[in-house]
């Protein structure tokens, strides 16, 4: 099968760097390290050949990256287009599975982490409105946007570093980026210091109606929205804060594990299913007796 690649690559120039790294990323994904003997093989009809850069670059490609992945098609597409003409005579099989390793997914956490940086520092020059909000019950409200989804940054607990983010679809579905992760993750709204006092949920959609609650009634608390029911456990090791939990089987059996004062809204409902149900004091009444016990308790 190799052959038949080594025949269409031999009309392929192999001296241009671009084109070199993506023939690689092709031949890694259709046969694992299989491959790589047939991209230095190919490699070598260049005078920038050298063993050593091959092989580092070789390793990078077991690194998944989000987006679409470099496959055989390309290396088709390259060489039709410096002139072979060819086809396969045998049918390719399919890519090896990837290896799930710890030190893979450091690597993918880190591409993450940087796709991430990329994505709020760019977002955050273009808010605007969003179906998703709208729906949700801020029509007015304006949010940074990345193509068409609504940008949540994703920082670990304690330390507030971004480690991925969130997009959501006017849909309301829901996506993280490939390789990156929500263990640990939180969105703090404002910037206060989120590990005392603070109103734990979660949810997006759920922090932005506890904000709304608490501005509503001049009462300055960090909200901190976790990706998951589980995630409602870090209120443990925050000190005086509440949890407003999703009123479902999960939700409250999370909320209940922390310790913490508990704000349910009725049963089936999210405090947002609230507020667009009965309007945003029904919340605030609900959030109150909460809100002034937990004022005069200490940890």
């Amino acid at each position: 099968m190799t052959d038949q690649v080594l025949h269409a690559l031999a009309h392929v120039p192999a001296d241009d760097r671009d084109t070199w790294v993506k023939v690689g990323m092709a031949l890694h994904h259709q046969f694992g390290n299989a491959g790589f003997d047939c991209w230095a093989r190919w490699s070598q009809a260049s005078d920038k050949w050298n063993r050593r850069t091959a092989v580092q670059q070789w390793r990078s490609f077991g690194r998944r990256v989000p987006g679409r992945p470099v496959t055989l098609g390309t290396l088709l597409h390259l060489a039709r287009s410096h002139g072979w003409s060819g086809r396969f005579s045998h049918p390719l099989p399919p890519p090896p599975p990837v290896a799930r390793t710890p030190e893979l997914e450091r690597l993918e956490a880190r591409v993450a982490q940087k796709r991430a940086e990329d994505i709020v520092r760019t977002s955050g020059k273009r808010p605007r409105h969003h179906a998703y909000l709208a729906r949700k019950g801020f029509a007015g409200r304006q949010w940074p946007t990345h193509a068409d989804c609504l940008v949540v940054p994703v920082f670990r607990f304690p330390s507030r570093r971004l480690q991925s983010v969130q997009l959501i679809r006017p849909s309301g579905a829901k996506l993280f980026l490939e390789g990156g992760t929500a263990r640990r993750g939180v969105y703090a709204a404002g910037a206060e210091d989120y590990r005392r006092r603070a109103v734990v949920c979660e949810g997006f959609a759920t922090a932005l109606t506890v904000r709304a609650a608490l501005r509503r009634v001049k009462v300055r608390r960090p909200v901190v929205a976790t990706f998951s029911d589980h995630g409602l456990r870090l209120a443990k090791d925050m000190a005086q804060s509440i949890v407003v939990a999703d009123n479902d089987s999960a939700g409250v059996r999370a909320a209940k594990a922390t310790g913490r004062p508990v704000v349910l809204p009725p049963k089936g409902q999210d405090l947002n299913d609230l507020m667009r149900s009965d309007g945003l004091d029904a919340c605030i009444d609900l959030m109150r007796p909460l809100l002034r016990l937990t004022s005069r308790r200490s940890r």
